[in-house]
């Protein structure tokens, strides 16, 4: 649904993922507690009390934790962690594009229904994001997801 121009501009947006860059090292403590499936306080109590993310204060800890915790694709790498291979898939329909086997690219979207999964599309266009401009890898990924229209998904 179109959102009106007010309604935007009410809205609050973070500046805090641009204030840097993607934390590897902090994405994965957070991952991991996560995967533990810890409750508020406990996160809290990690966070701020331990200082697992090692921050010079707890505003900063809390801040960072928030800013990896609400990354998308963190939560998509916490799946991927307990099996559901969706980074595998998208790495797989990659390497196709990459070899030119456009057929096998739509039945491996298609057929074996790995574009029918929303979070495969989300997943690749973070991706895309990712990606420096000008490498194969982004190449491969656009391509991907130049497909999704034509096939319907």
């Amino acid at each position: 649904m179109l959102q009106m121009v007010s309604e935007k501009t009410t809205r609050r947006y973070s500046a805090n993922i641009s204030a840097g860059s993607l934390k590897l090292p902090e994405s994965r403590i957070v991952a991991g507690l996560l995967l533990k499936g810890i409750d508020p306080d406990a996160w809290h109590h990690a966070i701020v009390e331990e200082n697992v993310l090692q921050a010079r204060n707890p505003v900063s800890a809390v801040r960072i934790g928030r800013l990896v915790r609400h990354v998308n694709l963190l939560e998509l790498l916490v799946e991927y962690l307990k099996g559901r291979n969706l980074l595998g898939r998208v790495h797989q329909s990659m390497i196709l594009f990459a070899a030119g086997r456009g057929e096998a690219v739509r039945r491996f979207l298609v057929e074996e229904g790995a574009g029918r999964d929303g979070k495969f599309w989300k997943l690749a266009q973070s991706l895309s994001a990712l990606y420096p401009p000008g490498t194969d890898e982004k190449r491969w990924v656009d391509g991907v997801l130049a497909r999704k229209k034509g096939l319907g998904l």
